[in-house]
């Protein structure tokens, strides 16, 4: 593959009634500023078709208003010029 971080599964079509596939989101949350900060809470919504599980996404929670919330790097400073990355299972 061209590019190691995508591919491409062919499910067969008499199975793909009865499969699952998960999707693997990252975040990227970069200091762009000159002094460190935080980020205290991220938000995302679901993509239509797409299903939030809370064993696959420990240290999200789904909100009554249909999205999807971590506070994983509130207590992390972010440099500035850094970047810190998280990621989402759907």
């Amino acid at each position: 593959m061209e590019n190691s971080k995508l591919g491409k599964v062919d499910i067969n079509p008499k199975y793909a009634d009865s499969s699952k596939v998960f999707v693997e989101y990252t975040i990227d949350v970069s200091n762009k500023g000159e002094i460190a900060g935080y980020a205290k809470r991220i938000v995302d919504y679901l993509p239509d078709g797409l299903e939030f599980d809370t064993e696959l996404n420990p240290t999200w929670y789904r909100s009554a208003d249909g999205y999807v919330y971590t506070d994983e790097l509130a207590d992390t400073a972010i440099n500035p010029g850094e970047t810190k990355t998280i990621s989402l299972v759907l």
